[in-house]
């Protein structure tokens, strides 16, 4: 994980502590959580170097991988906060599923609905281009057949005025 991510998650956690002083459902911090997770779940970058692990580790790639380790450790313990933080402030009765558990069923149901409709569209986009496409091969084949009796009718009219065969 790279720094960029790190702050955003800690500036995200940030951002949803605040918002759980002042929401009275859990939805209304689910845009919020929704972002942040994105942000923890967003495919590491290649990791700036750090000239003081560097130095302390001897070499560029121990100091970027130590920076990485370090960085994932501490957005999962700021991600494990802020699930306590929701949890606590919106509490179910033991055995049930709890809050934070709830937002993430949510966001993954979301995600299988968004891939679903991502499909529905990609094949209805297909199924257009597919109509345009058996739309415009019948317009050409009957301008081609108008073109022909039209032409077929000018011959037969100027056969007619230079008044047949002979």
């Amino acid at each position: 994980m790279d720094p960029i991510s790190l702050a955003a998650i800690s500036s995200g956690v940030s951002l949803v502590k605040q918002l759980l002083e002042n929401c009275n459902q859990a939805k209304d911090i689910y845009s919020e959580v929704d972002r942040l997770l994105g942000h923890a779940e967003a495919k590491p970058q290649e990791p700036q170097k750090r000239k003081m692990l560097e130095r302390w580790s001897g070499d560029a790639e121990t100091g970027d991988a130590v920076e990485v380790v370090l960085n994932q450790r501490e957005a999962a313990r700021q991600l494990k906060l802020l699930e306590n933080l929701v949890n606590k402030r919106f509490p179910v009765a033991r055995g049930e599923q709890t809050t934070w558990e709830a937002i993430l069923d949510e966001r993954d149901a979301q995600k299988v609905r968004r891939q679903k409709a991502k499909v529905a569209a990609e094949k209805k986009a297909e199924a257009d281009r597919e109509w345009w496409h058996h739309a415009l091969v019948l317009v050409a084949q009957g301008g081609i057949v108008v073109t022909a009796i039209g032409a077929l009718l000018w011959f037969l009219a100027w056969a007619a005025q230079k008044g047949g065969s002979g």
